[in-house]
């Protein structure tokens, strides 16, 4: 885990803290001495119901799922981890809440115990616990908790109140359902045919970002190694990858040895970033989003950066031959979900009409799957702050 990642997802999300002191027994301040970093996961369901734990042999109250982070442990694996763990469960949406901070004593010796703590929506049934163990879905928070178990989950449940919680989300279903077509895409089919397109348009991404950005965010990430390339080139302080589908991010993460890279699994279209980047990529993916909410979601992508670049195919039924067979393959191999493709004049027409006060570039990139189509919108200055018009 990077020394730096609590400093960093504070940034990122604008994260508030909560503060908590308490005296404990001496065996656990040991343990808290051992492993001082630690998460804790708010898990709810469709229903907006959040899962609770209770230890019967414990006089501590209900709990939420949370544990230690392992040495050298992304903070996304040891969540993950943690989940599978305790409960049989996958999630998806990861959304850190607030950081957690814990000052506890025995004996005149104290110890910072800090950590992060998220929500996440299960999926799955959970597993069967020990007898002593029982296991509750509520919408309220009980009066005896843990620690600040209680505080978290009222701050998740503030949280999610808000939020739409749909029926499962395709994209997600979909991914888990193709994953081994989807890896034998990556490192077979990708590795001859579909590099040459996907080198193209790299090209084409890399003559359209301006200055040397700082923060990049890499906001659909899906399969493509795209942000690698980018955090080479540029070494910004913050690199970002985002993606609905933790399956097809485990497709390249493992290429981020050195843990430069933040994984991150928000919908698109209920970002909580709070961050605004020198650069954001939005790349083909806008044919995925209902075109209810196309004109809304440029908009919040353009406030979130100083540059965006939206790259997608244009409709493959207007295209040429190969462009429909490798539609094909994606629809039917891939399990791809995309519907709502667009024309490169009304790209153009729901760009141009939702992006304010900045410069917009547009053009055509020509590949062996299709013809795609870019905008690129930025204030007019590059990342030192000088004019490039």
């Amino acid at each position: 885990m990077r020394k730096d990642i609590i400093k960093i997802y504070k940034e990122l999300y604008d994260l508030p803290e909560l503060s908590h002191k308490e005296a404990v027994s001496l065996d656990f301040l040991r343990s808290c001495r051992e492993n001082y970093k630690f998460i804790v996961i708010s898990i709810y369901n469709e229903k907006k119901e959040f899962l609770l734990l209770r230890d019967l042999n414990k006089d501590i109250g209900w709990e939420l799922i949370g544990g230690y982070l392992e040495d050298d442990e992304r903070l996304e694996d040891g969540v993950n981890r943690i989940v599978l763990r305790e409960t049989g469960l996958s999630i998806d949406e990861l959304q850190p809440v607030v950081l957690v901070n814990n000052s506890f004593e025995c004996g005149g010796s104290a110890v910072c115990h800090c950590g992060i703590a998220f929500t996440a929506r299960a999926r799955g049934e959970v597993k069967p616990q020990m007898e002593n163990i029982k296991i509750a879905y509520s919408k309220s928070a009980p009066e005896k908790m843990a620690y600040q178990n209680r505080r978290i989950l009222q701050e998740s449940i503030d949280r999610i109140s808000c939020k739409f919680i749909g029926p499962t989300t395709r994209e997600i279903e979909s991914s888990k359902k193709f994953f081994l077509p989807h890896f034998f895409n990556k490192y077979f089919i990708n590795s001859i045919v579909g590099r040459l397109s996907s080198n193209r348009i790299k090209e084409e991404i890399l003559k359209l970002i301006s200055g040397s950005p700082r923060s990049i965010a890499d906001l659909s990430c899906g399969d493509d190694d795209l942000i690698f390339d980018l955090g080479k080139k540029y070494l910004p302080d913050i690199c970002l990858a985002n993606d609905i589908s933790w399956k097809l991010i485990s497709l390249i993460k493992e290429k981020d040895k050195e843990g430069k890279i933040i994984f991150t699994n928000h919908d698109i279209l209920d970002l909580p970033l709070a961050k605004k980047f020198d650069l954001a990529i939005f790349k083909n993916t806008f044919h995925h989003i209902p075109s209810g909410a196309q004109a809304e979601l440029i908009k919040n992508l353009s406030a979130l950066c100083d540059q965006l670049v939206i790259i997608d195919i244009e409709d493959p039924s207007r295209s040429g031959f190969f462009a429909k067979i490798w539609n094909w393959y994606y629809v039917h191999f891939l399990g791809d979900q995309g519907e709502s493709f667009l024309t490169f004049e009304s790209f153009k027409e729901v760009v141009t009409n939702n992006v304010k006060n900045k410069k917009i570039s547009f053009g055509t990139i020509n590949t062996i799957k299709g013809r795609y189509f870019y905008a690129s919108s930025s204030d007019g200055r590059d990342q030192e702050g000088r004019d490039r018009s």
